[in-house]
């Protein structure tokens, strides 16, 4: 019986080194996600779009802004912003990252009528919610050499520095 070959990982691509992405590359990744539309029982959508990531110094988490335009029936309401955030999670069969446990820390629809605003609030609470823990927010690109090697040998993923550090290699 013929065994799999599996290429070693040579030494110098094992050693143990940090790859930064900064809130910038990260936007431009999670850009190609958007706009985002979800529906509930095809009564009820919101759709997400301009997604802009920050990492801020001394916090774990990553954060992801966004404009948000709620639906009631075939009624575009007036659209708002949110900010949710959550410690980055990685999916190494996929190569990609999402946003774990993550918590709205800002919803405003200034424009919206009182009539719709509970509504539309719980609408973009559940679906958003939903949609960041089903959907990667970004993955690793393969055609840049350090993401493709990052897929390969990660170890350790950390907000720092205001960055998204991806530790990968080997100590020894």
């Amino acid at each position: 019986m013929a065994g799999l070959y599996v290429p070693a990982v040579p030494d110098a691509l094992a050693q143990r080194r940090t790859i930064s992405l900064t809130a910038r590359q990260l936007t431009e990744q999670a850009a190609v996600r958007f706009p985002q539309r979800r529906c509930l029982l095809g009564l009820a959508c919101i759709t997400l779009s301009d997604p802009v990531v920050r990492l801020k110094d001394g916090d774990p988490r990553n954060f992801l802004a966004a404009r948000a335009v709620p639906e009631m029936g075939a009624q575009v309401l007036a659209g708002g912003s949110l900010e949710v955030a959550g410690k980055p999670r990685y999916d190494p069969a996929r190569g990609a990252f999402f946003v774990e446990a993550p918590e709205i820390v800002r919803l405003d629809y200034p424009d919206l009528s009182p009539a719709y605003l509970a509504q539309a609030t719980e609408l973009t609470r559940g679906l958003l919610v939903d949609y960041l823990r089903q959907t990667p927010l970004w993955v690793l690109d393969e055609h840049d050499s350090q993401q493709a090697l990052a897929k390969l040998v990660l170890r350790q993923v950390e907000v720092r520095g205001g960055a998204l550090r991806l530790v990968i290699g080997d100590d020894e």
